[in-house]
């Protein structure tokens, strides 16, 4: 039970995290597609996932944790 919850967090947190790495990889072989005209609105929406994950840890420790049912 333990380790399905630790495989859901590492799980979340890599979904949530993600997205914004592989922007900065690109963005660090590849300037110019921080000039590309949607890129803020991306780059806030991949901010705001990768900051969200804190929230999802406590969420996934209630759902699975027998202790708070």
């Amino acid at each position: 039970q333990m380790i399905r919850m630790m495989i859901t967090v590492v799980v979340s947190y890599a979904l949530c995290w993600f997205p914004i790495h592989t922007v900065t990889i690109a963005g660090d072989h590849d300037q110019s597609i921080y000039n590309y005209p949607h890129m803020p609105v991306l780059w806030m929406l991949f901010q705001w996932l990768a900051m969200s994950n804190s929230c999802y840890n406590p969420i996934i420790y209630i759902w699975m944790s027998p202790k708070f049912r």
